[in-house]
């Protein structure tokens, strides 16, 4: 039975400085013939361990970008798989193909592909209420653990967190996973549509949108050893103040660390009025 399904196009994923591994591609797993997964493999082939990294919801292989480099230095094998839906994979089209058996039995039928074996199993959150599951029925093929947050699902409740987090997953339209996980990747997308070289306020609110795309924004540019640059002076743009009457926005604020904002001063304190922090900000 064929079952329907969107493929993310692989210029979406151009821009990944953290994350230097090729894909590989199967689309004739036993079962899931036609649906693509994707997956890295890196290390050599006839490597003591694996290390076989399963993320989780709403994450994808990428998460596993800043251990694979110690796993590899170490020698040692590294496989992170795309689940279907998430990532370089393909992504069923219809919900209720989503089910705890369809991503096991995809995992699976990957292991078998690729004869994993001696495998160290990476897990955390649904990566690991999945995965952990895996090595009933191939013990033979797992070796050690390690274990992140998640769960051993043994059929009863969990906790009301958990349950939340279900039931915001299901229902959000979209999960703004960009803003989540690629933090470290940011500045380099900044840095190419030219918000660091003067254009800063072009993505913010498309990417995270707000305050938090700020917070994001110069943490990745720390991350990546790059320099804020904001061509345009700090108060160019226009506002009215009382009774008509523009503030003075020659005087820098206190985010430049000089004098104190022209508009409000309390208890001896310098603060930032909501005025000149919309200036700052950029137009909403």
């Amino acid at each position: 039975m064929t079952i329907e399904a969107l493929r993310t196009p692989e210029e979406r994923f151009a821009l990944l400085p953290g994350f230097p591994w090729a894909p590989r591609y199967a689309d004739d797993l036993a079962g899931y013939e036609g649906l693509r997964m994707a997956w890295v493999d890196e290390g050599p082939a006839d490597a003591d361990r694996v290390f076989l990294c399963l993320h989780g919801e709403p994450t994808w292989g990428y998460l596993y970008r800043k251990m694979m480099p110690v796993f590899l230095e170490a020698g040692h094998r590294v496989v992170v798989p795309d689940l279907f839906g998430f990532g370089r994979s393909d992504k069923p089209v219809d919900d209720a193909t989503y089910t705890f058996d369809f991503h096991r039995d995809s995992l699976l039928r990957l292991i078998e592909r690729l004869d994993l074996r001696r495998i160290t199993l990476v897990c955390q959150d649904w990566g690991g209420i999945i995965g952990l599951t895996l090595p009933m029925d191939m013990q033979e093929r797992f070796e050690r653990l390690i274990v992140m947050n998640t769960a051993l699902p043994i059929g009863e409740f969990v906790s009301d967190g958990f349950a939340g987090w279900k039931g915001f997953a299901a229902a959000a339209p979209d999960i703004p996973v960009a803003g989540l996980i690629a933090t470290d990747a940011l500045a380099q997308v900044y840095y190419r549509i030219g918000w660091i070289q003067g254009d800063r306020f072009r993505l913010g609110p498309i990417l995270l949108g707000g305050s938090y795309a700020s917070r994001h924004r110069q943490a990745a540019c720390r991350s990546e050893g790059i320099r804020e640059r904001d061509e345009t002076p700090r108060h160019s743009r226009t506002a009215s103040g009382p009774a008509g009457r523009s503030p003075d926005w020659s005087r820098p604020c206190r985010s430049e660390r000089s004098p104190p904002c022209p508009r409000r001063e309390s208890r001896g304190r310098r603060r930032s009025c909501r005025r000149c922090e919309r200036a700052h900000s950029g137009p909403q």
